[in-house]
């Protein structure tokens, strides 16, 4: 708990080992939309190595056109029976009109996978869908930000479940076994 002695040092003690990677900090609050994710119950999360990590700007007022282009998307996907896992934030609090939209990838190839599908969901899609997209994509969004961020293990505190469901991962190197000392003037013992 934040005020506890022994909690705050152990934050400080991170702030100083990411010190060297911050050049700046940025505070936002994001609000989980359930309505506009899909399939979260399928996420490997302890299995997850990647994250894409979108940030959708909006015009003022424009939030129902991201609600409609979000639903289009995850019907296109279900219909090519790719129902890719992701999770919808909606800011709150740091910056406004934006989305934030979490897509676990156990790999990099989660992301060809995606892009090697890109010519069915645009059938998928169909025309209709694709020209409704684009004109909710240019009358609400602004912007895009498309990310992949890597996890990284040793800078993650993650549940018990997770180290135990991918150990090479998230657990630590075991460490070396110290060689046998021996007594002063002593013969190592043979091994057979």
């Amino acid at each position: 708990m934040l005020g506890d002695t022994a909690t705050d040092a152990k934050f400080d003690a991170l702030d100083a080992r990411q010190a060297p990677n911050v050049s700046e900090v940025h505070n936002t609050i994001w609000h989980y939309r359930p309505d506009l994710s899909n399939n979260v119950a399928a996420a490997d999360i302890p299995h997850t190595h990647y994250w894409e990590v979108l940030i959708f700007h909006m015009r003022p007022g424009h939030d129902g056109q991201f609600e409609e282009m979000t639903k289009l998307y995850r019907d296109a996907h279900v219909k090519i029976e790719q129902n890719i896992p992701w999770s919808t934030y909606e800011a709150q609090a740091g910056v406004t009109d934006a989305y934030l939209v979490l897509v676990p990838m156990t790999s990099l190839k989660d992301e060809d996978t995606g892009l090697a599908h890109e010519k069915d969901f645009g059938t998928a899609l169909g025309d209709e869908g694709r020209n409704r997209m684009n004109k909710l994509s240019e009358e609400g969004v602004t912007s895009v930000e498309d990310n992949i961020w890597m996890v990284v293990p040793e800078w993650s505190y993650v549940e018990k479940s997770w180290i135990e469901a991918d150990p090479q991962y998230w657990g630590p190197e075991p460490a070396a076994k110290p060689a046998a000392k021996h007594a002063a003037g002593a013969a190592p013992t043979a091994t057979h």
